[in-house]
């Protein structure tokens, strides 16, 4: 089973997601500040981590770019989750080394489905053929043109 630990300053928000992963079969870990997060992610190696872009202490571009810098953790994926949602909020997160970024706005079924997707995982609320290997591809692809789309416009924008 894997684990996630899911960062966030709001106890309310932080137990909505938590209590969404559990009931799809995820181990969860909370972290109410970055350095709290950190302490964990160091100690207890989670398959994926949920981050807030505001958090006390240690902000989650920190906490990210701790995460991608260190020597055993750096395969770590890390989802950032925010209401800073414009476009370049989702370029500055995912130049950070974030492996993608949701609105907090979005459907929680979104955010088990990306979950699933970077742990290669299924849903244990779906017995949907999508989560396979190539459908994993086919996402990592849209991710990485999404990417490669947003540093063009800024660039050009520069």
């Amino acid at each position: 089973m894997h684990t996630v630990l899911v960062a966030d300053k709001s106890p309310s928000l932080r137990n909505q997601v938590v209590q969404l992963l559990q009931s799809v079969g995820f181990n969860c870990l909370e972290a109410e500040s970055g350095t709290e997060a950190q302490t964990k992610i160091e100690a207890l190696n989670p398959d994926l981590v949920i981050a807030d872009i505001v958090l006390p202490s240690m902000n989650g571009y920190e906490l990210c770019l701790w995460l991608k810098n260190h020597p055993q953790l750096s395969e770590t994926p890390l989802i950032f989750y925010s209401y800073r949602d414009s476009e370049f909020d989702r370029y500055w997160g995912l130049t950070k080394g974030a492996s993608s970024y949701l609105s907090k706005s979005f459907e929680l079924e979104q955010l088990s489905t990306t979950i699933c997707q970077f742990l290669n995982a299924q849903p244990l609320s779906s017995q949907r053929p999508e989560a396979s290997d190539r459908s994993l591809e086919e996402f990592r692809e849209r991710e990485d043109s999404k990417h490669k789309n947003l540093q063009l416009k800024y660039a050009l924008a520069c």
